[in-house]
């Protein structure tokens, strides 16, 4: 924020007037970013709760690389919705 306020330093109300959508693409990007990775401790965690006897290696195993994909777009679109809205 402080590199587009000294970008539009010599230009009044530029910045104010872009400072609602600077806001809203740092909020979707933080949300993004944040949910992305930490989806795979998500999955892990939701399937060691709906079945408590489960081996946590042995879903690592079982799942391998669907465990970073697994309902990763709904949960980066939700959350960066939602910082949207609470940023």
């Amino acid at each position: 924020m402080k590199l587009f306020k000294e970008m539009y330093a010599d230009q009044p109300g530029v910045f104010e007037a872009k400072q609602f959508r600077l806001n809203m693409l740092a909020g979707f990007l933080g949300g993004a970013i944040g949910s992305g990775l930490t989806n795979a401790f998500d999955v892990l965690t939701i399937n060691k709760q709906t079945n408590p006897s489960l081996n946590m290696w042995d879903l690592v195993r079982q799942e391998r690389s669907q465990l970073l994909t697994k309902g990763l777009f709904a949960r980066v679109y939700y959350n960066s919705m939602q910082s949207i809205v609470f940023f």
